[in-house]
C-alpha cells in the first residue's frame, strides 16, 4: 500500500495510482489512527526526506514500512 504524505493539494494534482493521502503531521502524531501492524506501507513525499523521517519513527513503533522516496520517481 502506498501512502502519500504530501499536502492534500499536491495529492490532488497527482499521486501514485491507488495511493492514499495522510498528512505528514497527522501520521507522525497519530499513526495508530491510520495504520495496522502487519501491513507493508510504502511511504513517499516530494523529496524523500520527510518520508525517511516518518519511516524511521514508524519502524521504531513496530510498523512495517519502506521509504518509497520522492513522488517524481513514479511519474
Amino acid at each position: 500500500m502506498f501512502i502519500d504524505i504530501r499536502s492534500a493539494e499536491k495529492y490532488l494534482l497527482g499521486h501514485v495510482n491507488g495511493a492514499i493521502n495522510i498528512n505528514y503531521y497527522d501520521l507522525m502524531l497519530h499513526p495508530s489512527n491510520y495504520l495496522k501492524k502487519g501491513v507493508v506501507y510504502n511511504i513517499y513525499c516530494d523529496t524523500g526526506y520527510r518520508s525517511e523521517i516518518v519511516v524511521s519513527k514508524l519502524k521504531k513503533l513496530g510498523y512495517d514500512c519502506v521509504n518509497a522516496g520522492r513522488y517524481d520517481n513514479y511519474l
